[in-house]
């Protein structure tokens, strides 16, 4: 497997297509995060001294370390088509009949996959973080604490890695298991943005002031959930294919300090789930799949 991984990622390192990726990566790194400070400037207002902001360091991180961010669009696209290249160049034909058996085969491309779009995608966001901090408040909260806001980056980097390790599964899969790279970068497109869809609706609920009614609130929270847990699971795991995380939105909707543990597990042990499964799905496929 080391090999093997060390051959395909010279073989990665040498395509154009990488070194286009790394330049618009590093671009984007850089412009999009100086595009919200600019927006933050001309939209903020300032009374009595004091400067009101509408982006913060914690926001820039958790909207970067998305897979509906400009990155999160753009790297699976390319890396879906550097993936795909071993077959049109006939790579994978080479690899397995040289010994290489197929799962191991699946499996390093499946680790490519993680790597290249885990690794741009925190350059992203720690550049983008690395900018707003330099240029706009830590956080929004006047009152916040510095270890539960670093708490609240630190469940955004675990929920955000398991997602992408569902996201990178269903482009091997349908890479190595149907061959189509149409299907390898639409099908996830489109899940990620019923995802988006269906959490942006919990997050507007939880963020609607319903009154100072507690009912009222909890009626909020419980539509919040069955939205994420029922409409999500219906939907093809989309809820877990979104950053609109609403859990955030949830716990600080009605004024918690805390996370909620339950919504935290939900969203990190159902998708490593349904990508293991997944992932034992295409290679079964691709162990019968005839490379003529």
């Amino acid at each position: 497997m080391r090999n093997l991984l060390k051959a395909d990622f010279f073989r990665i390192f040498k395509d154009k297509l990488f070194l286009a990726l790394c330049i618009s990566v590093g671009a984007l790194s850089i412009f999009t995060p100086l595009v919200y400070v600019g927006i933050d400037r001309l939209i903020s207002v300032e009374e009595e001294g004091v400067t009101s902001h509408i982006f913060c360091a914690v926001d820039l991180f958790g909207m970067f370390f998305s897979l509906t961010s400009v990155v999160g669009i753009l790297v699976p696209v390319l890396t879906s088509i550097i993936l795909n290249r071993d077959f049109k160049n006939g790579v994978i034909r080479n690899k397995l009949t040289s010994g290489k058996n197929r799962e191991t085969t699946y499996l390093a491309a499946l680790i490519e996959n993680l790597i290249l779009e885990i690794g741009f995608t925190i350059v992203f966001a720690l550049i983008g973080f690395i900018i707003g901090v330099t240029f706009l408040p830590f956080s929004l909260k006047t009152d916040y604490v510095f270890s539960t806001e670093l708490l609240h980056i630190f469940f955004i980097f675990i929920i955000n890695i398991c997602v992408l390790v569902f996201h990178c599964s269903v482009i091997t899969f349908f890479i190595y298991a149907t061959r189509s790279l149409a299907l390898a970068i639409i099908i996830p497109y489109v899940i990620v943005n019923i995802g988006s869809t269906i959490t942006s609706i919990g997050s507007i609920i939880a963020a609607l002031e319903l009154g100072n009614n507690p009912e009222s609130q909890l009626i909020g929270l419980k539509i919040i959930e069955i939205i994420n847990f029922y409409g999500g699971k219906e939907a093809l795991l989309s809820s877990f294919m979104s950053n609109n995380f609403s859990i955030f939105a949830l716990t600080e909707g009605v004024g918690y300090n805390v996370f909620d543990v339950y919504h935290v597990v939900g969203y990190t042990v159902i998708p490593l789930v349904f990508a293991a499964l997944l992932n034992y799905l295409g290679i079964t496929i691709f162990r019968k799949k005839d490379l003529k």
